[in-house]
């Protein structure tokens, strides 16, 4: 599926904002909770409280799921949050 190139260009922006966001809070404190919600067919919408810590490993395993690690995007995303979750706050 083929989305507008103005659509993309929105996508990519907001998923580059939510990173850097991710990366800020995990450096201020990465035990911090958080209010997640999640949008499941299986298991149906819903909400949980969870460390960024927590957050930021759900990425990383959102961004490594077999598949899709063939998009540049999402290589260097795993990449950020590897390098993030490496470090000693």
């Amino acid at each position: 599926m083929n989305l507008p190139a103005d659509e993309v260009r929105r996508s990519k922006a907001k998923g580059r904002q939510q990173l850097l966001a991710l990366e800020e809070a995990y450096r201020a404190d990465p035990e911090a909770l958080v209010q997640t919600k999640y949008f499941s067919s299986d298991e149906g919408d819903g909400e949980e409280d969870e460390t960024v810590r927590e957050l930021a490993r759900g990425h990383l395993l959102g961004a490594t799921e077999e598949g899709i690690t063939d998009a540049p995007c999402f290589r260097r995303a795993a990449r950020r949050l590897r390098a993030l979750l490496d470090k000693r706050p």
